[in-house]
């Protein structure tokens, strides 16, 4: 999703191939530019409005919302009934974190190398 928005696409199944796990099966955010157009900017364990509001703002960042500590999704922008616009790679939908209660547990901002 993202790295198509970046003009680089890559499927979920070439992040698994090729991307990095630590011991407990988690994504290694920090592997990105090993293989892709993209890196990791900031990252954080808990909800930081600022920075999601300000990566919506610039063009060349992307967010990914951590949702109920187990899920992640883009952020597209905010929601007039609070929490954010998402689109979620679960069901393919765009949505509000409301469905998630706007339970946000963390946050990763993605940008270009």
């Amino acid at each position: 999703m993202l790295t198509d928005y970046f003009g680089d696409y890559k499927s979920p199944k070439y992040f698994a191939k090729y991307g990095t796990f630590t011991k407990a099966g988690m994504f290694d955010w920090n592997c990105l530019p090993n293989i892709s157009k993209l890196k990791l900017l900031t990252r954080y364990n808990f909800r930081n409005d600022i920075m999601i509001k300000d990566a919506l703002r610039e063009q060349a960042k992307a967010c990914i919302l951590q949702v109920n500590k187990n899920h992640f999704v883009v952020a597209l922008g905010t929601s007039l009934l609070g929490g954010y616009r998402i689109a979620d790679p679960w069901d393919a939908k765009k949505k509000t974190t409301r469905a998630y209660n706007n339970n946000i547990t963390g946050v990763r901002v993605i940008t270009t190398k």
